[in-house]
């Protein structure tokens, strides 16, 4: 169907922005000038678990995200620590974490080193440059972890804390005013960043999460359907340079 096909163009779109923006980062990295004599200290990152205590400024809709000069994508071992913590558990309380063929997909027995962590034999440096391997494996690492997270959430209580859909219903209920709040809720929980409801990425993400519930061709008060519809955002969230970036 129209909807369906236009979903699918629109996290095409995400993808092939994780690409385009984790090539520019490594151009950004190398041409722009140094400004200051002396080096200055890279910006300290915020923590985008939910255990964090500290507070994350809010960023408007006028903001401009722009690279910096230390911007490169995530290294390996940084990437297969914070992928369970944004994650977080499945119904059974462990973490949730990308299997492949029943091991860790980022551990160095499957693609670890493939995708760059130094194995002190051949290479002894993580290289940061994106990689078309990289974004191939991401894409494949999103929608592994996303489908885990739905089934997590699906088979806990009403009454306990769920991790993709926390402060919404998913029974055809919702209001507009709670699913912006848990698009916002996802946005700091996967990006660290604390933005208000008509910032654009709430309404792109939005788009997003009506595609998938459209892609599912049910009842939109269908669970399935809203799971649907949140497993997209998550992929989307998970495929986002944003997410990328050191």
């Amino acid at each position: 169907m129209m909807t369906s096909r236009w979903g699918n163009r629109m996290r095409s779109s995400l993808f092939c922005a994780l690409a385009g923006a984790l090539v520019m980062m490594a151009a950004c990295a190398e041409k722009t000038s140094v400004l200051a004599t002396s080096e200055p200290a890279p910006p300290n990152t915020q923590d985008a678990s939910r255990e964090s205590g500290d507070d994350v400024a809010a960023i408007d809709s006028d903001t401009e995200l722009i690279a910096t000069r230390w911007a490169r994508r995530l290294q390996i071992d940084r990437l297969q620590a914070t992928l369970p913590r944004v994650a977080g558990n499945d119904a059974n309380g462990q973490p949730i974490t990308w299997i492949v063929n029943g091991k860790d997909g980022l551990s160095d027995d499957v693609f670890g080193v493939v995708l760059g962590r130094p194995d002190y034999v051949v290479r002894t440096e993580e290289n940061p440059a994106p990689s078309s391997l990289y974004l191939k494996f991401m894409r494949d690492m999103a929608r592994d972890v996303c489908t885990k997270m739905v089934a997590a959430d699906t088979a806990r209580d009403e009454s306990a804390e769920h991790t993709l859909w926390r402060f919404v219903p998913v029974d055809g209920t919702a209001t507009d005013t709670q699913i912006t709040q848990n698009l916002q809720y996802l946005l700091l929980r996967f990006l660290g960043m604390k933005v208000d409801a008509s910032h654009e990425l709430v309404i792109d993400y939005r788009a997003v999460f009506d595609a998938g519930i459209s892609s599912t061709g049910l009842e939109t008060s269908s669970t399935k359907a809203q799971a649907e519809g949140w497993r997209g955002v998550c992929i989307g969230l998970f495929e986002s340079p944003l997410f990328h970036i050191d």
